[in-house]
């Protein structure tokens, strides 16, 4: 069966949003505390705000790419014009298990771990892009499905693909959410200290975002 959808290179995204965004905080503080320049602490703040405001048009624009998912009984082809570099064959006899994950409102992530002990994940939208796209709820199903027939057919000795429980429903996961919130609250905190003039402007930038 074939499926078009997006893959969307979050973790990308990620390291570079955060990258330059961190050092706009650090520009910030040294044009402030150091050159004691509230022109430049404004300017800074300002790109911070801008880097927020189209951090999503430019996360649309340039890290989701157009993808093909061609699932057969014995495994899955990924392929994509604008990106060679996703084009994979992933055999079944390959796997030794498989997550599905919800990552955010927008994002589904499906991660598979190898017998060679690396994982592929592959990071889809929950809604569709164009309407030439496929469903990606749909997708998954199919790729539970045919895993599924797979594991029927191997060998009963064997396990077949294990389905693994999403990350977040594990206690490292929720370790992990509390540690992320606290300090989120510390980096406010200690903005609110350091910045005074430049937080509540900075916290209407980040709300901006959110609902963007």
């Amino acid at each position: 069966m074939n499926f078009r959808s997006w893959i969307i290179l979050r973790k990308a995204f990620f390291i570079r949003f955060v990258m330059i965004g961190l050092l706009l905080v650090v520009l910030a503080l040294i044009s402030v505390k150091i050159i004691h320049s509230n022109v430049l602490g404004w300017l800074s703040m300002i790109s911070i705000a801008s880097l927020l405001t189209v951090g999503s048009y430019l996360f649309k624009k340039y890290f989701y790419k157009p993808s093909y998912f061609h699932i057969s009984d014995s495994a899955l082809i990924i392929s994509s014009e604008s990106n060679p570099e996703l084009n994979k064959t992933i055999s079944f006899d390959q796997i030794s298990s498989y997550s599905v994950e919800i990552i955010s409102p927008k994002f589904y992530s499906i991660i598979f771990y190898l017998l060679s002990g690396s994982k592929i994940e592959y990071s889809l939208p929950q809604n569709k892009i164009t309407d030439n796209d496929n469903n990606t709820l749909l997708l998954i199903e199919v790729i539970n499905n045919k895993i599924a027939e797979y594991n029927r057919k191997v060998n009963k000795d064997s396990k077949g693909i294990v389905l693994r429980p999403s990350f977040f429903g594990t206690s490292i996961g929720l370790f992990l959410i509390i540690c992320i919130s606290a300090i989120s609250v510390i980096v406010f905190c200690f903005s609110i200290y350091y910045i005074p003039k430049f937080s509540m402007f900075g916290l209407f930038a980040f709300s901006f975002s959110i609902i963007q």
